[in-house]
């Protein structure tokens, strides 16, 4: 890594910071509703999405980067549609706010890279699979029984996040 590009990831890391601030902040709300209403609602999903995609387009300005911003754009794009269509095929299984949430998962995550968001995406599914393999195995659920799968798509991504910029510092 070059002293230059050392320079360009610390500035959008710096700038980029406030909204992975908000996102910290909004994990919390999302999953202490999600887990009590098993609702995500839309009067905190509609009001990220401005602050995301404002809050990426400051760094993507200030360091020149418009690729990130590209690319957290598309990322957001594909989380939606493949939630769409995973709602699309089994509506009772996952709720129209775990699809607008992917939204703002897949634009964070894809701000990072590629392999972050799909790294989010798959820790969404494998630790609400994990937990409700336990519940199930402790009696405390049953088949029929609802998980909110917001918290775990939030906890998902910030562990996407922290693992890529752990493997990053260790690699560079």
């Amino acid at each position: 890594m070059t002293f230059n590009s050392l320079i360009n990831d610390t500035i959008l890391s710096i700038w980029a910071l406030p909204v992975y601030v908000y996102f910290l902040w909004l994990s919390v709300v999302l999953s202490v509703i999600d887990f009590r209403e098993l609702r995500l609602p839309n009067k905190y999903i509609y009001p990220s999405y401005l602050v995301v995609v404002v809050g990426l387009i400051v760094p993507a300005w200030v360091s020149k980067r418009w690729d990130s911003l590209a690319q957290a754009a598309l990322c957001g794009l594909v989380a939606l549609a493949l939630f769409m269509l995973l709602h699309a095929v089994y509506a009772s299984g996952l709720g129209m706010g775990d699809v607008k949430l992917a939204g703002i998962v897949g634009l964070l995550a894809g701000w990072v890279s590629w392999g972050t968001a799909l790294v989010a995406l798959m820790l969404a599914f494998f630790l609400s699979a994990i937990v409700g393999i336990v519940l199930l195995v402790s009696r405390k659920a049953t088949l029929k029984s609802a998980l909110p799968f917001g918290p775990f798509m939030l906890g998902g991504t910030i562990l996407a996040l922290a693992l890529t910029a752990y493997l990053r510092a260790q690699f560079a």
